[in-house]
């Protein structure tokens, strides 16, 4: 009589090693980042739950509402830490931990913190005009009262940053596989 289970060389025993595999490479990428990375990467994590837990009183604090930035210069700064999908969270942390950890080495913490505070203050300023001047036009007092987030901006600015550091280097997913050139990296986020 046959057992129901999978068998100790079937297809279900090869996926389990293989999440295991991943999982195991993905904790030696945390353990060996840099300092500010894995320090950035605990702060979206941390920010995202408790912005789950808090709700709106987080979110009217620190995320970015156009209607609020002139009394709250902070929001340009904060809204990158405030992630409010949880899709994006593990994709933004991913490009993280890949470009912030090639980047951080060769720029210094200091540097990568200067260029992570000028992406964010540039990006959701502008994003600020965006919307004043929509609510110019439409004449839509709620479009000012939009809540906006999220470390997308940073993690643009970081491939875009890794695309200047070494555009000639490639990413390979597997050694078999073609790869991708960094200087492609911001075309494809």
């Amino acid at each position: 009589m046959e057992s129901a289970g999978p068998s100790p060389g079937g297809i279900g025993a090869r996926s389990g090693a293989a999440v295991v595999g991943l999982r195991r490479s993905a904790f030696a990428a945390v353990a060996s980042s840099p300092p500010v990375t894995r320090g950035l990467a605990c702060a979206l994590v941390f920010c995202f739950f408790l912005q789950l837990l808090l709700g709106d009183a987080f979110r009217k604090q620190f995320s970015l509402v156009p209607a609020k930035v002139i009394p709250k210069l902070w929001m340009l700064l904060t809204a990158a830490i405030v992630e409010l999908n949880p899709l994006m969270l593990l994709v933004n942390i991913a490009v993280l931990f890949f470009a912030g950890g090639a980047l951080e080495p060769l720029w210094g913490w200091k540097e990568l913190v200067k260029f992570l505070c000028m992406i964010n203050v540039a990006g959701f300023f502008l994003l600020t005009a965006t919307y004043v001047v929509a609510f110019v036009a439409l004449r839509n007092v709620l479009v000012l009262y939009s809540q906006f987030g999220g470390f997308t901006v940073s993690a643009a600015g970081l491939l875009l940053g890794l695309k200047q550091a070494a555009p000639e280097e490639e990413v390979r997913p597997n050694p078999q596989s073609q790869g991708l050139r960094y200087k492609y990296l911001p075309l494809v986020f």
